[in-house]
């Protein structure tokens, strides 16, 4: 119900998981977005993945197959507020 209000407020809803393709670095979000994480065992339940405007993945070098999830928020919050540029 959370993600469904934000999305009627005019939120942009950007689920992060390494189940997709979609890099992060290639989202523009608007001013107006929200990030969706999931736990660390399960990652985002598959109603919540459905009410998310955009997929996106970190991109990652190596062998590591997905990070912890205050990590995730970390990446996906530096890269959303401008990165360096903020």
């Amino acid at each position: 119900k959370a993600l469904r209000y934000l999305g009627q407020c005019g939120l942009e809803r950007i689920g992060l998981s390494e189940k997709t393709e979609h890099p992060l670095t290639a989202c523009t979000a608007s001013d107006a977005a929200c990030l969706v994480l999931g736990d660390e065992e399960h990652g985002i339940s598959t109603a919540s993945w459905a009410e998310c405007d955009v997929h996106a993945t970190i991109t990652m070098r190596g062998s590591t197959g997905s990070l912890n999830v205050s990590v995730a928020a970390g990446i996906g919050l530096h890269h959303l507020l401008g990165g360096a540029h903020a």
